[in-house]
C-alpha cells in the first residue's frame, strides 16, 4: 500500500493474497525486525535462522495467478520472490506461463533448484541475473528466464546490461 501510495500508482490493483498452487487459507510466517523475507514456506525464515527471531504467524488468503489472470491480459513479465514457495507459485501460473510465455525473473536457492527445472521444461532459458551470463553459477539467487522466443536476444540483452 505504501509503495502504491508513495509512487502516486492509479493502475495497480492490490490483491493481498500469496501466490500459491491453490486457493484457501495459508499461513504467513513474518519476520518481525525487517518484514522483507517472509514466507509461506514451513522452513525457519531469515530472522529466525541468524539471528534466533521466531517469525510472527499471520492467516493469510492463498491464489494462484492463473486464478487471476483474465483472458483479456497477457502477462508479458513475472517477478517471483517468495522466500522457498517458488514451486507452489510456478505451479500455480503454470496456464499463464504456458499459453503467455513471459520473461520471469526469480529468486531462489540456487541453478538447481525445481522451480528451474520447471521453467527449462516449459522451454525457458535461464540466465544467471547475478553474474549477467547465460552460464548458472551455484552462488547465484537472481535468475532470469527467457522463453523460447527471446531466447536469440539474450546475448545482447546481457551485453547492453553489463555495458
Amino acid at each position: 500500500r505504501s509503495t502504491i501510495g508513495r509512487n502516486r500508482f492509479s493502475d495497480v490493483d492490490l490483491i493481498e493474497a500469496g501466490a500459491s498452487d491453490h486457493l484457501g487459507q495459508g499461513i504467513l510466517h513474518a519476520d518481525l525486525l525487517s518484514g522483507s523475507t517472509s514466507s509461506l514456506n514451513n522452513g525457519a525464515t531469515f530472522e529466525q535462522r541468524h539471528f534466533g527471531v521466531a517469525p510472527r504467524s499471520i492467516p493469510i488468503s492463498l491464489v494462484s495467478i492463473d486464478s487471476l489472470r483474465s483472458k483479456d491480459n497477457r502477462i508479458d513479465f513475472m517477478k517471483i520472490d517468495v522466500e522457498g514457495y517458488e514451486a507452489a507459485a510456478l505451479r500455480g501460473a503454470e496456464k499463464s506461463i504456458s499459453s503467455d510465455q513471459p520473461v520471469v525473473f526469480i529468486e531462489c536457492d540456487h541453478p538447481k533448484h525445481a522451480c528451474l527445472d520447471f521453467l527449462e521444461s516449459a522451454g525457458y532459458k535461464i540466465v544467471d541475473a547475478d553474474r549477467l551470463s547465460a552460464h548458472c553459477s551455484n552462488g547465484s539467487n537472481n535468475f532470469f528466464c527467457f522463453p523460447l522466443h527471446c531466447a536469440e536476444s539474450i546475448d545482447t540483452v546481457l551485453a547492453l546490461a553489463r555495458s
